[in-house]
């Protein structure tokens, strides 16, 4: 045997064993091998990725779906209006915000007395609605104006349609930490496909938030390295990007609890979750995409 060819089959041999091991299950990933997480990692959302928004929802239960109601109605008003006059501060009209206001979604601090919101940005789920639909490609802002694109004219068509680009957008090109102080600009977008991929595996029943952090910060340990390695901290960005805001906002979870602050949410997957998330098997575990 010549030299060139032990070192084609050192090649081959070493290529075999790469590829082995690249799709491998592995327990830190949930039984998803490191290949398949690349691609929750980067593509999630996309039509062939293995966590993605399914087609064709019934609106009895999109009309479930907080984030979306007030999306819909923001859309609604620039419909009416032929493009929504924001004020001179950039926000939305009080009129839109106070019609919106409470009808679908309960913010958190409105249960106490001292909580008198007066303009958008008092109100977090109204306020974030405005910003993602603001950078996704539903409308554009022109002349203080907020108006629908071309684009947004045949998405707002489907609301299943809508429901995935504003899921979307809200995931991967929001950033999560906009309306807290911490320190971790990446923490929730960040694999926020294989956050998705821990609920529907473990949420059958009531679970601590601090059960899914660990899952997360396992998989993810750069996460912790990002946030100089605060455990606490860490927690409690995800009990606030996670389960206060996105699966309340998503009503993917029913949060069974009401904590108090720096105690963790007790919560399991919503009745609607699987009907709105599709979250293929892995193939490392010998399933179907």
């Amino acid at each position: 045997m010549t030299k060139i060819d032990d070192d084609n089959n050192l090649d081959e041999l070493g290529q075999m064993i790469t590829f082995m091991m690249n799709n491998q299950a592995v327990d830190d990933f949930a039984g998803y091998s490191s290949a398949e997480m690349q691609s929750i990692l980067y593509r999630p959302f996309e039509e062939d990725s293995l966590v993605r928004v399914k087609k064709d929802i019934p609106d009895e239960v999109l009309d479930q779906i907080p984030f979306l109601r007030i999306i819909e109605f923001i859309i609604t008003k620039i419909r009416e209006a032929d493009g929504l006059k924001l004020t001179q501060a950039g926000n939305l009209p009080v009129k839109v915000v106070f019609g919106v206001y409470g009808k679908y979604f309960t913010e958190d601090l409105a249960k106490y007395s001292f909580y008198k919101p007066v303009k958008e940005q008092d109100i977090a789920s109204i306020h974030m609605a405005r910003v993602v639909l603001e950078i996704s490609k539903i409308v554009k802002k022109r002349h203080n104006k907020l108006m629908l694109t071309k684009a947004g004219e045949k998405i707002i068509g489907n609301r299943s349609l809508l429901l995935g680009e504003i899921i979307k957008t809200y995931a991967m090109r929001f950033n999560m930490g906009f309306f807290d102080g911490h320190n971790a600009p990446s923490y929730g977008n960040t694999g926020i496909g294989f956050i998705l991929i821990s609920l529907h595996k473990y949420g059958d029943k009531p679970r601590d938030s601090g059960f899914y952090a660990d899952k997360y910060h396992q998989a993810f340990p750069q996460i912790l390295d990002n946030n100089g390695g605060d455990y606490l901290d860490a927690d409690r960005c995800f009990n606030l990007r996670l389960v206060k805001y996105f699966f309340r906002f998503f009503n993917f979870a029913e949060v069974t609890n009401n904590p108090a602050f720096d105690e963790n949410f007790i919560f399991k997957k919503s009745d609607i979750f699987d009907q709105v998330i599709h979250i293929a098997p892995s193939n490392a575990g010998g399933g179907l995409n």
